[in-house]
């Protein structure tokens, strides 16, 4: 396991710790004195769920919120608390578990989450701080009520889960990562190049006329794609990000058409990385390759992306994405290639995204 995974793992398990303590374990409040109003009891315990009586020689009891008559505003504020919680503890718990199992984690619930982990650790601080218990007239006969610890755990526990779910949807890696680093646009703003226009890239100079024996001249040969390209399925149109369905490769860079209608010009010197995946099952686990370049320019080769020009011809399925990564590499040396990418070049199978909102925090990386 990465350092990244390992210190999402750890502040998990202190934020769970810590959630079990101020909530589970721990009395918020304690009771004490005014013997003819304890009845005997010799501590009265509040948590956020009920109230606990224990005698000084007997069993405790207790109570919910619900069986008791309501005063001030305590029960209703630790009502929201306590639940509020838990809803918190799930959310920071899926974020921590799916980046610890696959790498990734969906970045918009933890957005959500974030906020959710603010607001409980302000429900918590007025629960514990500004609306406690209220004794009414018990107070005039000398009975008193302490704050416990459990209210300043409950917001370091909110802090410490706002602190995973920002590890776990970090782009960024901890040394010794490296294999795991993410692939960021470098540039602000995509080329999107009209219809209308007939742009090629202007390193990319016709090559020289050939002529028979006689001095005619001859038309070259138009350059062949590479090998038979599929259809894409059905199932599958519209519903995969920057599916690039034509792309014409150049000793400058590729001329590319998506799915979407756009035309990109996306030049050798732009790129800066390269990213070889397979779909999940539910996409029929396709393999595909992911140019990242300027923001909002990510090229994603398919089987049924109809490829012509500066590529090895004949080629198809995964041997054509490896000229595809190789290709890219050779164009950009700087270029950025991941651990599981490179295992793909070197022979084996590209590594599958297990799931569709494992794809949605891949593009979302790529956005």
């Amino acid at each position: 396991m990465g350092k990244d995974r390992s210190r999402v793992l750890g502040a998990l398990i202190a934020y769970l710790v810590l959630v079990i303590a101020s909530t589970f374990v721990m009395d918020w409040f304690v009771m004490r004195g005014g013997g003819m109003v304890m009845g005997g009891a010799g501590k009265i315990g509040i948590d956020l769920r009920s109230v606990t009586v224990c005698a000084d020689a007997g069993p405790c009891v207790s109570i919910s919120f619900s069986g008791i008559p309501s005063r001030g505003m305590f029960p209703t504020i630790a009502f929201v608390t306590f639940w509020g919680t838990m809803l918190v503890s799930l959310l920071v718990a899926y974020q921590a578990g799916t980046r610890i199992l696959s790498g990734f984690a969906n970045e918009s619930l933890g957005r959500i989450g974030t906020f959710g982990a603010l607001a409980m650790a302000c429900a918590a601080g007025a629960a514990g701080f500004l609306f406690g218990p209220e004794l009414g007239a018990a107070e005039a006969l000398g009975v008193s009520v302490e704050r416990t610890w459990a209210p300043a755990l409950l917001i370091l526990a909110h802090v410490v889960g706002i602190v995973t779910m920002q590890w776990a949807s970090s782009q960024e890696t901890l040394d010794g990562d490296a294999d795991e680093r993410p692939i960021e646009p470098a540039l602000p703003a995509a080329r999107l190049v009209p219809r209308t226009q007939d742009i090629r890239p202007i390193a990319s100079a016709p090559s020289p006329e050939r002529r028979s024996g006689d001095g005619v001249p001859e038309v070259a040969a138009e350059r062949p794609a590479t090998g038979p390209v599929p259809t894409m399925p059905e199932r599958l149109r519209k519903q995969l990000h920057y599916t690039t369905l034509s792309a014409e490769v150049t000793r400058a860079g590729i001329d590319a058409r998506r799915e979407d209608g756009s035309l990109l010009l996306v030049l050798w010197r732009d790129v800066v990385g390269v990213v070889a995946r397979r779909l999940p099952p539910e996409h029929e686990g396709a393999t595909f390759v992911d140019l990242v370049s300027t923001a909002g320019s990510t090229l994603r080769i398919l089987p049924w992306t109809r490829l012509t020009g500066d590529l090895v011809p004949g080629t198809g399925g995964d041997d054509r994405a490896r000229a595809v990564v190789a290709l890219v590499v050779a164009s950009c040396p700087a270029v950025k290639l991941d651990a599981r990418t490179q295992a793909f070049v070197d022979g084996g199978q590209a590594a599958q995204l297990p799931d569709l909102d494992t794809l949605a925090a891949h593009d979302a990386r790529l956005a």
